[in-house]
């Protein structure tokens, strides 16, 4: 039997809300990021604006970049939704996973080095700026205490992963005929 979904449930709605509105603000900032190609040889690459995909990596875990995921990116998933009468709450996890394998040391060396380290730090730093300048997301969540930014441990070399954590709150789901008389 197949599950029938409402058009429009309310946490996945909300991550394609988050989805646009980051897009939206990374085609503002002309944001540019290293992108490996298709041929994946290090070192060769473009610059590209980070994509924004809805999904949900776990804390120190890896996607296969051949699995279709657009690196640079940023990955947005509820690590958890709770909705009551007064409203809707979900924790969000937006990992950034950005390409930087070093710098070229002659014509078949390559030396790793904390470029994406950096570039990683600054991406999420200014994912965590928007979010605490609207204080909130997407023009319809607040948000309600911090941001907290979390780099990997480990990084799987040449790619570099973090991850942001915070709760946004909004509107209770459904909305009911009486919304407008509650307020």
């Amino acid at each position: 039997m197949m599950l029938k979904m409402n058009a429009s449930p309310q946490t996945a709605s909300s991550l394609k809300l988050i989805q646009k509105w980051l897009s939206d603000h990374i085609a503002a900032d002309g944001m540019q990021l290293k992108q490996s190609q298709k041929d994946n040889k290090i070192g060769n690459y473009v610059l590209a604006a980070p994509a924004v995909h809805i999904g949900l990596v776990p804390p120190n875990g890896v996607v296969d970049p051949a699995a279709g995921l657009r690196v640079p990116c940023l990955v947005i998933g509820a690590a958890e939704s709770d909705s009551d009468a007064e409203e809707t709450r979900i924790t969000l996890q937006i990992t950034a996973i950005v390409y930087d394998p070093g710098t070229q040391d002659g014509p078949a060396s390559l030396v790793p080095n904390f470029d994406g380290y950096l570039t990683l730090i600054n991406l999420l730093d200014r994912v965590r700026e928007w979010v605490m300048k609207e204080d909130g997301a997407a023009g319809c969540f607040s948000l309600e205490g911090g941001v907290k930014l979390t780099p990997y441990e480990e990084q799987p070399w040449p790619y570099w992963y973090g991850f942001l954590t915070f709760t946004v709150s909004g509107e209770p789901y459904p909305v009911t005929k009486y919304a407008d008389v509650l307020r």
